[in-house]
């Protein structure tokens, strides 16, 4: 038997966008609107978190961006008996590790 898909009606939205500004938290808005409707507590969880985004109520967190270093660092050294013989054809330094392209 598969699972039913409920959608949100635009009244559920409405209400659970009025608790979630009366809340202090997602959370919180889920347990209300959990009383009043048949709906899984952690679905409800994750609509509220989303409206409190929407809102401006929860700052987003911006995405990590790679710190690539373009400013030139002094040499690398090796462990003794390592040999690079080959050259790379493009080379990345980032401040924690080097990333070499053949």
């Amino acid at each position: 038997m598969a699972k039913k898909i409920h959608f949100w009606t635009e009244k559920e939205k409405a209400h659970l966008t009025k608790l979630v500004k009366s809340s202090k938290n997602a959370s919180e808005a889920a347990r209300e609107f959990v009383k009043t409707s048949k709906r899984p507590f952690f679905g409800v969880q994750v609509m509220a978190g989303s409206i409190r985004k929407q809102l401006g109520i929860v700052k987003v967190k911006a995405s990590k961006t790679s710190n690539l270093n373009t400013s030139t660092q002094r040499g690398v050294e090796l462990p003794g008996g390592f040999v690079f013989n080959f050259t790379p054809k493009k080379a990345e330094m980032y401040d924690n590790h080097v990333r070499l392209y053949f």
